[in-house]
């Protein structure tokens, strides 16, 4: 009798313990299904002075979905809880940031994009062509031009030549540029050249090709590597666009990591 009573507790209790591992166990699945279901989250997109952005973009990076906000700063998109989303707005810092910060904020703010180019030192170019044109231009420029007008004269005659004169001051180019022009286009080319490398470096970052493949360490270098993008790509393509690139050769990426190719 005593052993039929004791079984029976044992039973009850092995029940009991079944039960509630049951309830935990079912829990945890009813937790990983709503983290796992695509819902529609919203939100708005304004900058520091809290003004409206329209037209930022809102890209899913896991999904490769897109949207834009609208005239109110506002954004709609369908999401899980684990996807991550990259914000971007012409003139503004990009943000990538979980779609959970959604539900507890009903606003991001972006922050103004300032370039930080380096000062190109232009003085010492335009002292040296200030010290050349004074120690040199007067008598070059006089001995050039009363060479060159005696040249020109045995190849035109007086009528052709009022004509060509006229023809220059009406906007004819002469395809001539000093030292100092050079001197300046040379300048003006390595300002274009050090903001579009700042521009470059900005928008492509390890930590943008990371959230949409996922990858980390030497994979991540290796694929960086392998992509291979021109800085005219980069820097003149749509926030998209560069996702959708970089998506499509991860694809290619595994494929040939697959086939031993890579």
């Amino acid at each position: 009798m005593w052993i039929q009573k004791n079984k029976t507790k044992i039973s009850l209790i092995m029940q009991k313990k079944i039960i509630a591992l049951l309830i935990l166990f079912s829990s945890t699945l009813l937790i990983n299904a709503q983290t796992d279901s695509v819902k529609l989250f919203t939100g708005r997109i304004i900058n520091q002075a809290n003004e409206k952005l329209v037209f930022a973009q809102v890209i899913n990076l896991k999904k490769n979905q897109a949207v834009l906000t609208d005239t109110t700063g506002r954004f709609h998109i369908f999401a899980t809880n684990k996807d991550s989303l990259l914000i971007t707005s012409l003139g503004y810092e990009k943000k990538i940031i979980p779609v959970r910060f959604f539900l507890r904020n009903e606003q991001l703010i972006l922050k103004e994009k300032i370039y930080d180019i380096s000062s190109v030192d232009i003085y010492a170019l335009r002292w040296q062509d200030f010290v050349y044109d004074f120690m040199h231009a007067p008598e070059e420029d006089l001995e050039n031009k009363t060479r060159i007008t005696a040249w020109i004269q045995t190849l035109f005659s007086p009528n052709e030549l009022a004509m060509i004169t006229a023809a220059a001051s009406v906007g004819i180019p002469i395809n001539y540029k000093t030292k100092k022009q050079k001197a300046r286009e040379k300048v003006a080319e390595l300002e274009q050249q050090e903001k579009t490398d700042e521009i470059y470096t900005k928008r492509y970052t390890r930590e943008l090709v990371a959230s949409a493949t996922g990858l980390h360490g030497n994979d991540l270098t290796n694929f960086i590597q392998y992509c291979n993008f021109s800085k005219d790509f980069v820097t003149e393509s749509s926030d998209y666009q560069l996702i959708m690139a970089i998506k499509s050769n991860f694809a290619r990426f595994n494929e040939k990591k697959k086939r031993g190719k890579y």
